[in-house]
């Protein structure tokens, strides 16, 4: 089942309604036709994908016809595929949060291979390089941590080092076994 979740597997899924109105956006701006010569105050700019016609400022996804029929033309199978982002609509979503957890634990076990040869520069890399993953992962332990202790103070919604974690369900606590 993980496996069917985290990789294509050539199956197509159906559109989230933003992604079917996108679509439907788009190919009315790739079949309407523009009227030659091209209006001199529209300037459309695929570099920046911006345009200076009305119809760009009113489309919720800042498309245009002469932004759109000056691209490439898209594959239909383009419309049919299904990004797995965390912005999709279906509950949960389509993160695949075995093959992250995976891929960190390999990372985590390359890590510790790394100890025996005492090379600091490793360790200097992964502290600049994944400051910000870091402190997440510090903030979220920190958060349950605090949520789990029957002595520290409860963690509040707006702290700065607990916004950033308001999504992050804390484990349950292990309770302690006499032996």
């Amino acid at each position: 089942m993980v496996q069917v979740q985290c990789f294509d597997t050539g199956h197509f899924h159906e559109l989230s309604s933003w992604q079917k109105q996108f679509k439907n956006e788009w190919q009315w701006a790739s079949t309407t036709s523009i009227t030659l010569p091209l209006n001199l105050k529209y300037q459309p700019d695929t570099q920046k994908w911006v345009c200076t016609c009305p119809q760009f400022v009113k489309s919720q996804f800042l498309i245009c016809k002469c932004l759109v029929q000056v691209t490439h033309p898209v594959s239909p199978i383009f419309f049919l595929e299904r990004s797995e982002s965390k912005e999709d609509e279906e509950p949960g979503g389509n993160i695949c949060f075995f093959h992250f957890i995976t891929t960190l634990q390999d990372f985590t076990d390359g890590l510790e291979y790394q100890i025996q040869f005492g090379n600091h520069r490793m360790l200097n890399t992964i502290e600049h390089e994944g400051a910000s993953f870091i402190q997440l992962m510090k903030n979220c332990l920190d958060h349950e941590q605090r949520e789990n202790s029957s002595c520290a103070r409860s963690p509040t919604t707006w702290e700065q080092t607990t916004a950033n974690v308001l999504f992050y369900h804390s484990c349950p606590p292990v309770p302690e076994h006499d032996t």
